[in-house]
């Protein structure tokens, strides 16, 4: 099934093993990784960083910001070869056309240094719910070129409550990537998307996290059914659409996020069930072998001497663009 979890737990691996998720999703703990490859899934990983400090980068060019990047996180990808896939940044929202082109150049660059130096694949974007606007849709094609060229993924957020006109505004929304490109003109089957986190949340003022969205009306404890039920009707609309190869569910393992933790809560039982009636009749697609590129000669970059992206020299954060406080579109 195209339903996976983010994060590992025995809940998790469960369903890898007996539902056939396509996908396995890892931030910062690399656990289980190995197995979760061995199992058939594809393995996504991002490095958790403290901080993520858009104002300072982009006082940089984007390719200078990508090389720093990937030269910081070089030892995670190195100590973790069963991750195939490597997304980068964490829901950045660029508001405006500028913005989107430099996020654009950095996910380009972050894609080509990634396959060039480690053979290893990409998922650009991790873009938030709801986020971009479809009007800077168009500036993303870089990124978007970048991935086909080295086979990589575009990779989104989708949550949702519980208003029904949030379909493709808010679940479904990454039709919008595939089916329309900021005039409404632009189709590219040849994208392949990770939807890297999914379930339900407080959108807009409507909805809610799993835990409280979903509730016996006797004790308000938490009811997997439910849930259950809302994820397989979301698996069934992906999938209708085989650009889309897994979207992985938040969230399973860790200590945080207890609204979202699945782990024990009794959700994997009815999914593993509705997938062992429901085989997917399309074999999840193999992204096509990739040629070796030619040579892109190394752009002039300073690295710096601290590449970590944790203490940003000791920067404040008075300068970071304000992400969390834009509105979903």
């Amino acid at each position: 099934m195209k339903l996976s979890p983010h994060g590992m737990s025995p809940d998790a691996m469960r369903l890898i093993r007996e539902g056939k998720s396509a996908v396995a999703k890892f931030a910062g703990d690399f656990g289980g990784a190995l197995e979760a490859q061995t199992l058939g899934a594809l393995t996504v990983g991002r490095w958790v960083t403290d901080a993520e400090p858009w104002g300072e980068w982009m006082k940089r060019s984007p390719v200078e910001t990508a090389a720093v990047y990937v030269n910081s996180i070089g030892d995670h990808i190195r100590l973790n070869p069963a991750i195939q896939i490597w997304e980068g940044t964490n829901e950045f929202n660029p508001p405006d056309a500028f913005q989107m082109k430099w996020f654009a150049d950095f996910e380009e660059e972050r894609t080509r240094l990634l396959w060039t130096r480690y053979q290893k694949r990409s998922a650009v974007g991790s873009f938030s719910v709801g986020t971009p606007d479809t009007s800077l849709h168009i500036y993303f094609k870089p990124a978007l070129d970048a991935i086909k060229r080295y086979g990589g993924y575009l990779s989104l957020h989708e949550y949702w409550n519980d208003r029904p006109e949030s379909l493709t505004w808010l679940q479904g929304r990454y039709r919008r990537w595939i089916r329309n490109f900021g005039d409404g003109t632009y189709y590219d089957p040849d994208i392949k998307i990770l939807i890297t986190e999914c379930g339900t949340d407080s959108i807009e003022g409507y909805g809610a996290p799993p835990k409280k969205m979903f509730v016996y009306q006797s004790d308000d404890s938490f009811y997997p059914l439910g849930y259950a039920n809302s994820l397989i009707n979301y698996e069934k609309l992906i999938r209708e659409d085989p650009q889309v190869i897994g979207s992985t569910i938040f969230l399973f393992g860790g200590s945080g996020f207890p609204d979202f933790q699945m782990e024990g809560a009794g959700l994997v039982e009815p999914l593993i069930a509705w997938s062992k009636a429901n085989h997917m009749t399309d074999p999840i697609p193999t992204p096509v072998p990739i040629p070796t590129p030619a040579p892109i000669p190394a752009p002039v970059v300073n690295i710096l001497s601290n590449g970590s992206f944790e203490t940003a020299d000791g920067d404040t954060g008075k300068d970071w663009f304000p992400w969390w406080e834009e509105t979903p579109k």
